[in-house]
């Protein structure tokens, strides 16, 4: 009995306090996550400004046209240069988008120049595709 009344006057030592953070690997993190968002930003804003100078494009191009300041050809040419913008490298991919540039290639370099008509109706193509860009 007199080894437990010895332990018992024993007293425990104090806890050592908890580890700091790692406050370099957060900052570390954190600073990564920052620099990824903004580059994702960057190039996100990057592609609607392509597509948005696209649509411009177009637009002066489809103005022009109603005005008869621009020649059809000259206005398809603006099509294609447009699409390319918003595009890129992309090919498409679909049958309809070869069938459209086909159709974009033909009013181009046919020897006659397309009606005024024609070039209307590929610039209205031309704007639904744009909008199909891929973002």
């Amino acid at each position: 009995m007199a080894e437990t009344s010895q332990l018992a006057d024993i007293i425990a030592p104090i806890a050592p306090p908890p580890a700091p953070p790692p406050y370099g690997a957060i900052a570390l993190g954190a600073g990564l996550t920052l620099i990824v968002v903004w580059i994702v930003a960057r190039l996100l804003w990057r592609r609607s400004r392509n597509r948005r100078a696209a649509w411009a494009q177009l637009k002066r191009a489809e103005r022009a046209l109603q005005q008869q300041t621009l020649d059809p050809r000259a206005a398809v040419f603006q099509a294609a240069q447009a699409l390319r913008r918003a595009h890129g490298a992309s090919d498409g991919a679909t049958p309809e988008w070869a069938a459209f540039l086909s159709a974009l290639d033909q009013a181009r370099y046919a020897p006659h120049a397309p009606s005024a008509q024609d070039a209307a109706q590929l610039l209205a193509q031309a704007r639904d595709w744009i909008g199909r860009a891929p973002c």
